[in-house]
């Protein structure tokens, strides 16, 4: 009695759908046809692994995905919109075309993609519904698609080459503002800032520190530095660090005394008097010498002896 029981429901457990249920099934999920259905690995057996073995009278375009962002598929996100807008625009006629999407997600994917022979995202099956596992005619395969053209174009040749009886209206895809809304948003941000400091952007001094005090910090490798988190001197006390790879705080801080100290003193030559040219030059001079010996140090197989020649 117990083995009647199990066999019996091994038996409705294992029972396949007919052609009219799977159908119906369809049209709930796509809407008549009017979008596409995101499906689970146990709707692919029910509605597409179970029908292979016999003619049907609708066709599955089928979309291997991938979103998830630990696969790292740079353009499933954007096939898969693009995907969508091409199902809505699908003409439904006597044998109504289906558009399914299987993402690699989701649990239990890999018979559903080993089924098909996917073994990269995007791609694209179409089961015509003539019976069989679909060759590789009708398979648009990730290396064929390429993603410098419009994927909406790219699955509307390949299906319209596949299936010639199937017409589209045109494909409305609406306008992405996310880029002209960043762009407007950096450029408002940019030209307050730039209005909130008219009186130092526009007066020559202020700005003159501006650009001197962004060019020492920078030319200087105290940014480079801060993001590598450079030690103040190297473990023997050494200031200089070996290599153009590498360098110390205390290298940084000599170098953007020695710049600050040549700019002081072109701005102090800039003034009227032979005492201030005198003491703008010594300033310039020396700080110039500073930064020369500590290019020499840094650098010792730079080739100063031709200055010997001299």
């Amino acid at each position: 009695m117990l083995l009647s029981w199990a066999i019996l429901v091994a038996s409705a457990v294992s029972a396949k759908l007919s052609a009219k249920q799977r159908k119906a099934k369809l049209d709930e999920l796509n809407g008549q046809g009017t979008k596409m259905a995101e499906i689970v690995a146990t709707q692919f057996k029910e509605l597409v692994s179970d029908a292979l073995d016999s003619k049907a009278d609708y066709t599955l375009v089928i979309e291997y995905t991938a979103l998830p962002e630990r696969f790292g598929c740079k353009i499933c996100d954007e096939f898969h919109t693009d995907m969508g807008y091409v199902a809505k625009a699908a003409i439904q006629g006597d044998k109504p075309t289906y558009f399914l999407s299987l993402d690699f997600g989701g649990i239990q994917m890999q018979r559903a993609f080993q089924t098909m022979g996917i073994q990269n995202v995007p791609a694209v099956v179409i089961v015509n519904g003539k019976g069989g596992v679909p060759k590789d005619d009708m398979k648009l395969l990730t290396n064929q698609i390429r993603k410098e053209r419009s994927f909406i174009d790219q699955v509307l040749s390949f299906v319209g080459i596949k299936l010639p009886d199937q017409a589209f209206n045109k494909v409305s895809k609406p306008i992405n503002f996310t880029p002209l809304l960043i762009t407007a948003f950096f450029g408002l941000t940019l030209c307050s800032v730039v209005y909130a400091l008219r009186h130092i952007i526009f007066n020559r001094i202020p700005a003159a520190l501006l650009v001197i005090g962004f060019c020492v910090i920078t030319t200087s490798g105290y940014t480079f530095c801060q993001i590598r988190g450079a030690p103040m001197k190297g473990r023997d006390g050494d200031l200089f660090a070996q290599g153009g790879r590498m360098m110390y705080l205390s290298e940084a801080y000599i170098l953007m005394f020695s710049e600050v100290g040549c700019a002081a003193g072109l701005v102090i030559m800039n003034g009227q008097g032979p005492l201030r040219n005198a003491v703008g030059l010594t300033m310039a001079f020396v700080s110039y010498v500073i930064l020369l010996a500590a290019f020499h140090v840094k650098t010792p197989h730079y080739p100063y002896y031709i200055a010997d020649l001299f």
